[in-house]
């Protein structure tokens, strides 16, 4: 369930050149340990010897607003896939073997991050601890 290599691999930060020829740099594609928004494409595969294959409805795009590891990542996606309607109604022929899922992995990439945004409730209670704040102040 993880990826076959090593997702920090070459890839712990990309430098990039932003405007004025700053340069700063990137989260790793794979890394999901962090507060952002992530829009995380992925595709579950089978690696069985001699069946190789994408699995049929396994691949897709999710937003993922929690920190994760990569283990984690997989073990969703993988529960997720074995207990949706549409692994269920695939044809036997195209579903796996009994013991089949331990060969499953998940390739996945980050294409996008976002901050994310703050909830209205915390902004309402930052605005009633400053009227408070305020209040005492003035006592």
């Amino acid at each position: 369930m993880t990826r076959d290599h090593d997702p920090d691999e070459g890839m712990s930060a990309q430098t990039s050149v932003g405007g004025l020829g700053q340069k700063y740099d990137l989260p790793s594609p794979y890394d999901l340990d962090d507060e952002m928004v992530k829009l995380v494409a992925y595709t579950i595969v089978s690696i069985k010897r001699d069946e190789e294959r994408t699995m049929p409805r396994g691949a897709g795009t999710v937003v993922v607003t929690d920190r994760m590891t990569p283990e984690a990542f997989a073990s969703w996606r993988i529960a997720e896939y074995l207990a949706s309607d549409g692994y269920r109604h695939l044809p036997r022929s195209e579903r796996l073997a009994t013991g089949d899922e331990k060969h499953l992995r998940v390739d996945y990439v980050v294409s996008r991050r976002w901050p994310r945004q703050p909830r209205e409730l915390e902004k309402r209670h930052v605005r009633v601890l400053d009227d408070i704040r305020q209040a005492l102040e003035n006592i």
